[in-house]
């Protein structure tokens, strides 16, 4: 799937619950105040072709507080474990990767459904 213009995305039952997450760290990013500052996220969102009308009542806040405490958590256990190897289940397009930048010695492994793991390829 080329992605290098808006596409419509077509996602069914929980895979769709992606975009619910990947708007709240885009709609963050844009916030004078950010948390993430997730600007892939960011960029990400403005490829997808969706009517996130559908997802905008979910409590954004929430899920930024809770990525950064999990962003913070998995820091703290890399410094302490630099050897780690980190097994990030139902990624769908979540950009922690990039957020903690973690040390080459790290192994680390974004996991999902097949459909979602091939979207994910057409922006990482």
């Amino acid at each position: 799937m080329d992605l290098t213009k808006n596409q419509n995305i077509h996602l069914t039952e929980e895979k769709e619950t992606l975009l619910i997450t990947l708007q709240a760290k885009a709609i963050d990013s844009r916030s004078k105040h950010s948390i993430l500052h997730d600007k892939k996220a960011l960029e990400i969102l403005h490829l997808i072709d969706y009517d996130f009308e559908k997802v905008n009542h979910f409590g954004n806040e929430i899920m930024v507080i809770r990525a950064k405490q999990l962003d913070t958590w998995l820091q703290e256990f890399i410094k302490k474990y630099p050897n780690a190897t980190v097994l990030n289940l139902g990624c769908g397009l979540d950009t922690r990767i990039a957020r903690i930048n973690p040390p080459s010695t790290v192994n680390w492994f974004d996991v999902d459904f097949p459909e979602v793991i091939q979207l994910r390829k057409s922006f990482f």
